[in-house]
């Protein structure tokens, strides 16, 4: 399976507005399994915050160039990238994605169908989203 890293905005004000943001990319990474891709979805790892911030290990939440150098760290390793809006974060993963050749995208219709024929149980389900 081909892996295609999802960027788009993730923070927000409230605890409320990042969950927004996080369900979105969540939203869209389905999409793109759907298609056939293996996407690491970053905006999972609000979750992931909100259970080390629940544990006390509250080092890590608001260093925010840590989850910056950690998202760069996956862009180098997936196959493509996925653009879904413009945020600060999004936009400095956008521009590393180009300086290493990744292909972009920037349109769920423009993401090649890779299921090559296989239907892993996915093709009869919808998004929410209608992404």
């Amino acid at each position: 399976m081909r892996t295609i890293y999802v960027a788009g905005p993730m923070s927000a004000p409230t605890g409320n507005g990042r969950l927004r943001n996080s369900e979105h990319g969540m939203d869209v990474g389905y999409a793109l399994m759907q298609l056939g891709w293996a996407p690491h979805i970053p905006h999972v790892m609000e979750l992931f915050t909100r259970y080390i911030e629940g544990e006390g290990y509250n080092n890590l939440i608001g260093n925010y160039e840590f989850w910056m150098a950690l998202d760069f760290e996956w862009i180098r390793r997936c196959d493509a990238f996925f653009y879904m809006s413009t945020s600060p974060g999004a936009d400095r993963e956008l521009e590393l994605a180009k300086s290493l050749g990744k292909v972009i995208y920037y349109y769920l219709s423009d993401v090649p169908d890779m299921m090559g024929g296989m239907d892993y149980g996915l093709s009869n389900v919808q998004s929410e989203a209608g992404v």
